[in-house]
């Protein structure tokens, strides 16, 4: 298929398959690094034995940060304040949704994901986040290699072939995903959540940023 990108999506743990076509021309490298709470957003979630599980319709629900302030929007360390009685930011969480959209982000290399809890996709999205794995954008080493896999497993997941274009890829028809990382707050938008997002608004600031893992799963019944 000359001059062309596909993404496919098949696995026998997603009963619906989606091709998608997009211009390879689309994908281009990206290299601008981010500025706002950017060495938040490349910091390793906080050390813990296991990720705490949130479903995706009380992710959307979680309530700022009580230490959050118009102020410190912008600050490069981590909100202390503990969250819906046990959870703080750079927590290592885990939540589940139907992906909808993929994208490279133009400003910052990200790659960033819209999840929803329904297949329908319309309502509820959160934002995932995966920064790209190179020196100039992320110092951790150990991050960055735990960010290589992470990325290398969604493009298996995804069956993604190039890198998804700054436009985005729409999966029209869903993929539920299991996605591990930590905790984020987007203060810099808040209280304007509803403004982030493609084509279907994010319910919260909140993200799931860094992203260190992600794994599909049998779409849930009922």
């Amino acid at each position: 298929m000359p001059n062309h990108l596909r993404l496919r999506i098949a696995s026998g743990l997603v009963p619906l398959a989606c091709v998608l076509l997009v211009s390879r021309s689309a994908a281009q490298t990206c290299t601008p690094v981010g500025v706002k709470r950017w060495a938040v957003k490349t910091m390793a979630p906080s050390p813990g034995a296991e990720p705490k599980s949130i479903d995706a319709k009380d992710f959307g629900a979680l309530p700022p940060p009580p230490d959050f302030k118009k102020k410190t929007r912008f600050i490069n360390t981590r909100y202390t304040g503990s969250v819906d009685g046990n959870l703080h930011e750079g927590d290592l969480v885990r939540v589940a949704g139907w992906v909808q959209f993929i994208k490279t982000s133009a400003d910052d290399c990200d790659y960033h994901l819209q999840i929803t809890p329904k297949r329908g996709g319309k309502t509820g999205t959160i934002i995932i986040e995966l920064p790209q794995p190179d020196a100039t954008h992320v110092s951790d080493p150990a991050l960055r290699a735990k960010l290589v896999e992470a990325r290398a497993a969604l493009h298996q997941q995804l069956h993604l072939i190039g890198e998804p274009p700054a436009k985005g890829i729409w999966i029209r028809s869903g993929v539920y995903m299991e996605f591990v990382g930590a905790l984020f707050f987007d203060g810099n938008d808040y209280p304007n959540c509803d403004q982030r997002g493609k084509g279907t608004p994010a319910v919260t600031c909140w993200e799931v940023h860094p992203v260190v893992a992600s794994r599909a799963l049998p779409p849930p019944t009922g």
